[in-house]
């Protein structure tokens, strides 16, 4: 679902105030420091959320441990995707494959739509719980029925949960951002509804 009934873009409530900058460098200092000799490093993002920058995606999450069970639940095979050399190998990135399967998971939804272009990254927020996700859901839309996962277009971001995601979910979401911004108008949601579920049945065909 993209989140089509929400007009114009709401202000996140943050749960925490920003930190000083200060205590921002210092946090993302340390954990440049204990990831050790490999490449993987997050950085602070509002106080609360770590951020990882892939070749077409932003992901937050609010800690390493919500990340690899997240990349434990994206079991996209990168072999599939016909431009899989232009990947970052997972073990350059020590980022438990993570990065490469999200930018194998993008271009795969690209194709499939026959929607490449340089868009603009799309932002995957993960939460940890599905607790959490509704709260989200119930702020941004003033509904108790909550969705699994949705795509909101006012902040180009995909909201899930890694206690509920898995790489149909996600790629299905994908495409609502791709094809929002594929276009210079966006098409009707129920155009974008039929297409993203296009995408779910031909993902791993």
């Amino acid at each position: 679902m993209d989140g089509r009934p929400l007009a114009t873009s709401t202000p996140y409530p943050a749960r925490h105030a920003l930190r000083p900058p200060f205590l921002v460098l210092l946090l993302t200092a340390w954990l440049i420091a204990v990831a050790g000799g490999s490449s993987w490093a997050a950085t602070i993002y509002g106080g609360k959320w770590q951020q990882l920058e892939t070749r077409h995606a932003v992901l937050l999450f609010e800690s390493r441990e919500v990340l690899d069970l997240f990349a434990g639940k994206i079991r996209y095979d990168r072999r599939r995707d016909p431009a899989a050399h232009l990947l970052v190998p997972s073990d350059e990135t020590g980022d438990n494959g993570i990065t490469e399967k999200i930018d194998a998971l993008f271009m795969r939804v690209q194709e499939i739509l026959d929607m490449r272009r340089k868009m603009e990254k799309v932002t995957i927020k993960i939460y940890p719980d599905t607790g959490s996700l509704r709260d989200v859901y119930q702020r941004l839309f003033r509904s108790k029925d909550a969705m699994r996962a949705w795509y909101l277009y006012e902040k180009n971001t995909i909201y899930v949960t890694v206690a509920d995601v898995h790489e149909g979910m996600l790629a299905h979401e994908m495409a609502h951002a791709i094809i929002d911004h594929f276009f210079s108008v966006r098409p009707p949601s129920a155009t974008a509804e039929i297409l993203a579920r296009y995408v779910d049945k031909h993902l791993t065909r």
